[in-house]
């Protein structure tokens, strides 16, 4: 089938810029019922060209004019809340090595805000959806590293390296595009959102995260970021690395859960567990805010048809904690709530109950009631009785 300019109802004499052209193709593809191929959505300019145009966000500026450095960092925004990535393509990079090339930008660094500040006039290519290959000016597409000053304000080994990073997957975890539908509207027409761990209310949606149809306020997104590669661990090996790739293994939550406690919950193999205690030393007994161990953390899991299965997978990790002393006679929380208390596994409970009363615990209704917790008045300091 053949179509040409006549057919299109647009006269040779009307094409006067680009944009004429444009709409020419595209009236030519209708006719053809042509299916249009995505095409990153690129935007160009000087740093004070993008930000004025409303290509993207600008950063955030105390009341001196000063930016505002937060250890989260400030992600750059295109006008629809994807994530931005901007970078100078520079033909030169094609005959370079990655190392040595330009880098790509996602977040106002030291080194953007220093550019967008003394009106410096380079310019800048910005895309929202990439693979890692970035077009140059000659048309060439190239694989570029992230900037080292952006790179700091991520802290988690999930999106890989420098060189090896996944530009993809990290968009689908900071982009707003879709993050209204998860808010509650107010009776101004605003949005507010709720953080799923904290509590925390949210009232800006470039501090809210999602995960899994979750709503997480950007600090409590960091850490289970940090977390969640010790949810798929398979092997010592995922353990080893992961401690390898996290700047500080040592983090903890808002309400003071820690990196064992995390995987005691999510993936209660007892080979990790003992991993991480045995070999990297992680304290055994440690507490949350709350006073609560890792084997309330290890039985608290989700209610399941499958009872015995649940419970046969727990069973190993109960045991081994007990070897090191961890029992559910031996610990209660701020609240006088043991293990027990808990788990959802009737199977699990009955097991703990008898663990219990084999330790010479009292039970009264299932429930243990010879545990009692007492707060020193003068110093706040907590302390078991029995």
């Amino acid at each position: 089938m053949t179509i040409g300019l006549k057919d299109t109802g647009i006269h040779i004499n009307d094409i006067h810029h680009l944009d004429d052209a444009v709409s020419v193709l595209k009236s030519i593809a209708n006719k053809l019922n042509a299916t249009p191929i995505k095409i990153p959505k690129t935007f160009y300019g000087t740093l004070a060209e993008l930000v004025s145009d409303g290509l993207i966000a600008p950063p955030k500026l105390d009341d001196k004019g000063q930016f505002i450095n937060t250890q989260r960092g400030q992600l750059l925004r295109a006008a629809n809340g994807e994530v931005a990535y901007l970078y100078i393509p520079d033909l030169e990079n094609a005959y370079k090595k990655q190392s040595d090339r330009n880098k790509v930008h996602m977040y106002w660094c030291r080194t953007l805000v220093q550019m967008w500040q003394e009106n410096r006039k380079d310019r800048y290519w910005g895309v929202t959806d990439t693979e890692g290959a970035f077009g140059m000016e000659n048309g060439a597409r190239i694989k570029l590293s992230v900037c080292q000053n952006c790179f700091q304000y991520i802290k988690t080994s999930k999106y890989g390296s420098i060189n090896d990073f996944d530009f993809r997957l990290f968009s689908v975890d900071h982009s707003n595009k879709d993050k209204f539908s998860y808010g509650k509207k107010t009776s101004n027409e605003s949005y507010v959102w709720t953080c799923c761990k904290c509590g925390k209310t949210i009232l800006d949606a470039n501090e809210l995260e999602i995960n899994n149809s979750e709503t997480y306020c950007s600090d409590c997104f960091d850490i289970e970021s940090v977390f969640l590669p010790l949810a798929k661990a398979e092997n010592t090996k995922d353990i080893d690395d992961w401690i390898s790739n996290t700047k500080d293994i040592n983090i903890v939550d808002y309400n003071g859960q820690n990196a064992l406690m995390y995987l005691a919950q999510k993936n209660p193999n007892p080979t990790l567990i003992s991993r991480m205690i045995n070999k990297y030393r992680f304290d055994v007994k440690a507490v949350d805010k709350q006073g609560r161990n890792i084997l309330m953390y290890l039985v608290d899991q989700p209610k399941t048809k499958d009872e015995e299965l649940q419970y046969k997978t727990l069973l190993p990790a109960i045991n081994m904690l007990a070897e090191l002393g961890i029992t559910v006679k031996g610990h209660a929380d701020h609240n006088q709530k043991t293990a027990i208390g808990y788990t959802k596994n009737s199977l699990v409970r009955d097991y703990l109950l008898s663990q219990y009363t084999a330790a010479g615990g009292q039970v009264r209704n299932n429930k243990p009631i010879d545990i009692v917790y007492v707060t020193d008045q003068k110093t706040g300091i907590i302390t078991q009785q029995e």
